[in-house]
């Protein structure tokens, strides 16, 4: 099951705060409005036999009275568990790197999905360092 965790949510934050500088659009989007839930599930996560320790899902509009968010930032507790904080804040920085958000001169909130990319790894790595996991 999944459901929202202010532990995720901390964790997220304390990342957004931190690395202002990374997280200015999205920062600025959160500022206008744009709504982020934090989960934690208790399922465990694979993909093509590798386990998942989080994602970022933009929530379709449909869905959104039963989940009243753009996105949803999920840590899959099982995987995570023997994660340090350290770790953790580094998965929340790169969960919050697939939030793309941009705030338009009309106000709007353009948002999106980034996909995983060289720019992405290149972020964590400039932050944390190529042992991070260590």
């Amino acid at each position: 099951m999944r459901e929202l965790n202010n532990m995720v949510k901390q964790i997220c934050e304390s990342v957004l705060d931190e690395y202002e500088d990374t997280f200015d659009d999205l920062n600025t989007a959160i500022a206008a409005g744009l709504r982020v839930g934090y989960c934690l599930s208790d399922k465990e996560k694979k993909s093509k036999g590798r386990r998942i320790f989080g994602e970022c899902q933009k929530v379709p509009e449909e869905w959104q009275g039963f989940a009243p968010y753009d996105f949803l930032i999920t840590f899959y507790e099982p995987n995570a568990a023997g994660m340090t904080p350290d770790q953790l804040r580094v998965l929340a920085f790169h969960e919050l790197l697939h939030v793309g958000a941009q705030v338009e001169e009309s106000g709007d909130i353009k948002i999106w999905i980034r996909p995983h990319d060289q720019e992405d790894f290149n972020a964590v790595l400039a932050k944390f360092g190529a042992n991070w996991a260590k």
